[in-house]
């Protein structure tokens, strides 16, 4: 069997290969590697990526919820909107599912995915100045010759990270659908903005790399008037809102993990003192009892073509990164 050949290639490689196995898999084709773009990822793969990086628990969220308030402090000088904040954040969670934190200082990979989220979003920014406004904030004195280092590895780090999310700028936000669902179900100006808070934390959660944001944001308005004690449910209309029920459980189960640990550091926690952990164990009982019908398993999802990406991948030969409904223009090429 030919080495060009797509069963070839799929014989070859393994859960534990890097994308570096596979290129030198398939070499003598052109282009020799076809990179998928992957918006959204099932449980399983989630932990089958996390096995790879070792990047989980405790010490892996501390990391997170640091960079994200690093993210929010800097926006806030710049008055960036609430999307740019957002896709920084979201960018931070996939450079790290993909990749080694060895090859990406916390640090700099928070200013290159807030620098990438400010071009995407059009309130660009450059490197320079999110790295003189961090420092700032930080009260740490930097020289300039210092700081020419570091920008220079920020610059570095922004192609590896637009080549990890596959220059896939389809990003999306829960906050525009909490407006609009808020007042299709008659939600009070209130709950929609605890709502709005909750989905900001959402970012630190599995929710926004599993369910597109329109689920997202029907889970955030369900906790949020869970918080304030009103049963939103009856008022979901799933089919119009383009939900299923088993949807909703998931992303409203992943925000209650989230809590459940990390609430004193969380948007919610901080304009809510009032509220505890438990309560939000409690929720989960509650919430179980609640969707008790919706118990459907979620689809296991394939981990082939799931790597540790190389970071020097495309210095080896040509990727062609593509989404998904180009495939069917790549027939014949090596795909993951």
């Amino acid at each position: 069997m030919s080495t060009n050949s797509p069963n070839s290639f799929r014989d070859r490689s393994t859960p534990g290969s890097t994308d570096d196995q596979v290129l030198s898999s398939s070499s003598g084709s052109m282009p020799l590697l076809t990179k998928l773009s992957r918006p959204f990822l099932t449980q399983n793969q989630l932990e089958h990526l996390r096995t790879l990086t070792g990047l989980s628990g405790p010490k892996f969220n501390s990391m997170l919820l640091h960079a994200f308030d690093q993210i929010w402090n800097i926006a806030q000088v710049y008055n960036f909107p609430m999307r740019t904040i957002g896709t920084a954040m979201l960018l931070f969670q996939k450079t790290y599912l993909f990749n080694l934190l060895q090859n990406f200082p916390p640090n700099e990979t928070t200013i290159a995915c807030l620098m990438i989220a400010s071009k995407i979003e059009d309130t660009p920014k450059k490197a320079r100045e999110l790295l003189q406004t961090s420092y700032y904030i930080k009260e740490v004195t930097i020289s300039s010759t210092q700081l020419e280092e570091i920008r220079q590895q920020v610059l570095s780090l922004e192609r590896q990270i637009l080549e990890t999310i596959g220059f896939d700028f389809r990003i999306r936000h829960p906050q525009p659908y909490i407006i609009k669902f808020s007042k299709e179900m008659g939600i009070s100006r209130g709950d929609a903005l605890v709502a709005w808070n909750i989905a900001i934390d959402a970012y630190a959660t599995d929710a926004v790399l599993r369910f597109p944001c329109h689920v997202v944001a029907l889970a955030c308005i369900f906790l949020a008037t869970k918080v304030n004690e009103f049963d939103v449910l009856p008022k979901m209309n799933f089919a119009r809102f383009f939900c299923k029920k088993v949807q909703l459980k998931g992303a409203v189960l992943d925000l209650l993990e989230f809590y459940s640990h990390s609430l004193p550091a969380s948007r919610l926690g901080k304009i809510n003192q009032s509220i505890d952990a438990n309560t939000f164990i409690n929720f989960r009982i509650d919430i179980n009892k609640q969707f008790r019908n919706q118990n459907k398993p979620e689809p296991h999802g394939s981990v082939e073509g799931l790597f540790i990406r190389d970071p020097k991948l495309s210095d080896k030969g040509t990727v062609r990164y593509i989404l998904d409904w180009e495939r069917g223009h790549v027939s014949g090429e090596p795909l993951i």
